[in-house]
């Protein structure tokens, strides 16, 4: 039974199965130690780690949370684009929001203003931030009714207001442990391919 469309049960079920396997010993110590994304200045960093990263995650919470919104998001999302367009749209988006993790913790490397980030980073939240910002691109005027944000908003506006929150907390608190700027990096690399679509594609409107 299909409980959503067939990318986005598939990348439920996938990281739900890592999930599994990350919590058996030892398949999850050598999951995280090889799948993980480490920052360059690590012995650990590997090029595939830029994707395999997404397919990971802390706790059954964090697994959840980033579900629950591809769910909500991507199954609409994928209604409209198609199977290949949100498939590839949503590996661009782990990809771009763990090159910017990346790039943002060299910065810290480089700056004593700022204390540096060495743990990996894993999650799915850049590819679900990826297809938060496509959701208020193309539906911009849907209203949102959200567990942690009880109040009606318009996709658009919830849209910003989270882009704001990650940047703000990305800056002042880069040592909290949660990725801010992978999340950015995730709504950043989706923006011209959306923006793109969208004009090329009269039902978006």
């Amino acid at each position: 039974m299909n409980f959503a469309p067939p990318i986005t049960q598939h990348l439920i079920i996938l990281n739900c199965i890592f999930f599994f396997a990350q919590i058996t010993q030892p398949l999850g110590d050598y999951l995280f130690d090889y799948f993980a994304l480490y920052s360059f200045s690590t012995s650990y960093f590997q090029v595939w780690q830029v994707l395999s990263y997404g397919f990971l995650h802390g706790d059954m919470f964090h697994l959840l949370f980033n579900m629950i919104g591809l769910y909500m998001f991507g199954s609409k999302i994928e209604m409209v684009w198609g199977q290949k367009r949100m498939l590839g749209y949503f590996l661009l988006c782990v990809v771009g929001a763990g090159l910017t993790q990346l790039a943002w913790q060299y910065l810290l490397t480089t700056n004593a203003m700022f204390p540096p980030i060495f743990a990996p980073t894993i999650g799915a939240s850049g590819g679900v931030m990826g297809i938060v910002l496509a959701y208020g691109v193309l539906f911009p005027d849907d209203e949102l009714m959200l567990i942690l944000f009880p109040i009606p908003i318009k996709a658009k506006y919830f849209v910003m207001l989270y882009a704001a929150a990650e940047l703000y907390n990305g800056v002042f608190y880069s040592n909290s442990g949660i990725a801010h700027f992978a999340h950015l990096g995730g709504m950043l690399f989706g923006l011209i391919p959306v923006l793109m679509w969208r004009s090329k594609s009269k039902r978006f409107f």
